[in-house]
């Protein structure tokens, strides 16, 4: 049985039908552009899984400054429109937060770092989730999930830590780590602004970065937990007998993060007609496949 994944679960509660158009169908619109904020994005996560490798600022500064030369793609030379994220400015971002953040001055110790986690809850769901890091203040038992969140939206980073800290991957993570019988606390949201909308070219400023901990009664964790077994009974019985059709559709998803959901052409057409729409493509998003490996 492929396990359910956190972030999964959290796409099928802000939309059923994204759930099955991106999960179930595994589609995905064709691209073709210039990388954007979900390369960049990526590309920081890779980078900060090097830093938080490394005891000191200058070794993770280094390891991530690496990884960034070997994952991000050269810039064109001949260009057809503006380059936004250019090997420099992913580079002059992950400086800035190495600046604001120098690892002797943290203020909790890394447990885990890109965590792959899956577990059997009590109803029997088999589920998992990649975890950007488990960590602890003081003592043991102050452990909080701790997720970096990139952003080139000014009115999403403004909402940090609590328009995150709420979320159904945030509190499907809890509820794994209380289900293997650990006490979370609560989160430690990471948030990076990418400024590319702000000037030209780029800069990178200390208001960019920012980090806040949410802290949450395990009365609230407990009940969590019992909402995402329930959200996954429902995502069962969906699978099960309407995988050929039309899932409910919140119209407050269409325009997520501020831009148009890629499946929009798709849930505006009959269903005939999105079947044989061009312009998407089967791109199957795994993380389970993360447990194969040592991550």
């Amino acid at each position: 049985m492929i396990p359910h994944d956190a972030s999964k679960v959290s796409d099928f509660r802000r939309c059923p039908e994204y759930y099955r158009q991106r999960h179930v169908l595994g589609l995905v619109a064709e691209g073709g552009g210039l990388p954007g904020i979900l390369e960049a994005g990526g590309t920081m996560h890779s980078a900060l899984e090097a830093w938080f490798n490394e005891p000191t600022s200058p070794l993770g500064l280094a390891a991530g400054l690496k990884v960034i030369t070997e994952e991000w793609p050269e810039d064109p030379l001949f260009p057809k429109e503006p380059v936004l994220f250019t090997t420099g400015y992913v580079k002059m971002v992950f400086e800035g937060y190495a600046e604001k953040w120098p690892r002797e001055k943290d203020d909790f110790q890394v447990l885990g770092n890109e965590e792959y986690m899956q577990m059997t809850l009590p109803a029997g769901n088999e589920v998992c989730g990649l975890v950007d890091r488990r960590i602890i203040r003081g003592d043991e038992d102050d452990l909080f999930i701790m997720d970096t969140k990139n952003t080139q939206s000014n009115q999403v980073f403004a909402r940090i830590p609590d328009g995150f800290a709420l979320s159904t991957q945030m509190r499907g993570y809890l509820g794994m780590l209380k289900a293997s019988g650990a006490n979370p606390r609560g989160v430690y949201i990471d948030g990076v602004y990418w400024g590319t909308r702000r000037v030209r070219p780029p800069l990178v400023r200390p208001g960019d970065f920012v980090r806040d901990y949410v802290r949450f009664s395990q009365d609230q964790i407990d009940g969590w937990a019992r909402d995402f077994e329930y959200t996954l009974r429902v995502i069962n019985d969906l699978t099960k007998s309407h995988v050929d059709r039309r899932w409910p559709q919140y119209d407050t998803a269409c325009y997520a993060f501020n831009k148009p959901c890629q499946f929009m052409e798709r849930c505006k057409a009959s269903e005939q007609e999105a079947a044989n729409m061009a312009g998407y493509t089967e791109d199957r998003w795994e993380p389970h496949k993360c447990g194969d490996k040592d991550v």
